[in-house]
């Protein structure tokens, strides 16, 4: 693992927390001199491949459901081949090449149960030559972490043709100077901050964040979980997650162990993607620690290390886990 200084990781959590915040606020905040501060963010956006991007709204771009899909081969596409498929999907937000217990992992969007259906019979019979077995799960509560959008999902929504352009270029580089934004849409500076009150406003960015997207730093595991109900499973889960989650850490990590964490419905309850230095280490430190949690359940574990971006931006941030992760829980009036 790189030996990056408390400072640098600092700065990664303050860039992947609001991608705009400015060089002089970080500055004031963390008491170091602007030339310092502008020098080590280069040095990150170096180093970590650092790309200033958008944590959107799904509904805002007329998406109804997130589906994560484990997908196994009989015999392995080659990637090429995948990417050439993918890349001009709309629906396809985030792809990735995996070994363990599936052989892919894709994050899907849809505006109905109903496109989602038309789509995935159509994804099966595209790589039915490949012997495909598709497992897809819905994300109910998006508990951490983000699905990165591509342009393409922007282009297809119902949005204003002008906060299009806005968030376009802001997907790619959220962290544009004002000026720099109005040059590259052709309008006035006065108009883009207008429009950005507005896209803020109307909750259409969730957040101006930043990821990580080279080197694969750490080892990413991802894993789902399926377990039989007990009447005490809330509570026992809840506590769980307080002793592993927010243990108190005496420095800032370069990349949280957390990543993502959704309750699904479908081929399985629950999603996690986690980021370790060693990934035995990891599986012991996630996996293997969920299992326990849910060992009275019966619970059954699916895992694979990811290898290969196939498409999409890699969703790996430094954040606040305690400050960003939404403890709801399913509820009901009536059975």
């Amino acid at each position: 693992m790189p030996d990056v200084s408390l400072l640098s990781r600092r700065l990664l959590r303050e860039l992947c927390t609001n991608s705009r915040v400015s060089v002089t606020s970080l500055s004031e905040k963390l008491a170091i001199s602007r030339p310092i501060i502008s020098k080590r963010i280069k040095a990150l956006e170096k180093e970590f491949g650092l790309k200033y991007t958008l944590e959107l709204n799904m509904t805002s771009l007329g998406v109804s459901n997130i589906h994560v899909l484990r997908v196994k081969f009989d015999k392995k596409p080659k990637e090429a081949d995948l990417g050439a498929l993918f890349e001009s999907s709309k629906r396809i937000q985030l792809a990735l090449t995996t070994v363990g217990d599936f052989d892919l992992l894709l994050f899907v969007v849809a505006k109905s149960v109903e496109d989602y259906l038309g789509w995935e019979l159509k994804f099966d019979l595209a790589l039915s030559k490949y012997g495909v077995s598709t497992s897809p799960s819905e994300v109910a509560i998006l508990h951490l972490g983000f699905v990165p959008v591509s342009d393409t999902l922007i282009l297809a929504s119902g949005l204003d043709e002008t906060y299009k352009k806005i968030l376009l270029e802001l997907n790619s580089n959220s962290r544009i100077k004002i000026s720099d934004l109005a040059r590259r849409i052709d309008t006035s500076e006065d108009a883009v901050h207008y429009y950005m009150e507005k896209i803020e406003k109307e909750g259409i960015v969730k957040r101006f964040t930043a990821v990580a997207t080279k080197p694969l730093i750490n080892e990413n595991i991802v894993y789902f979980a399926d377990y039989t109900i007990h009447e005490d499973i809330e509570r026992r889960v809840e506590a769980e997650r307080k002793r592993m989650y927010w243990k108190l850490q005496n420095e800032f990590p370069i990349l949280s162990e957390f990543q993502m964490m959704f309750s699904t419905s479908g081929s399985d309850m629950s999603f996690t993607w986690a980021t370790y230095p060693n990934f035995k280490e990891g599986l012991k430190q996630s996996v293997g620690l969920h299992a326990e949690i849910y060992k009275r359940d019966a619970a059954v574990m699916r895992y694979a290390r990811i290898c290969n971006l196939v498409k999409g931006t890699l969703p790996l941030r430094n954040i606040d886990l305690k400050e960003a992760y939404d403890a709801r829980l399913f509820t009901t009036e009536e059975l």
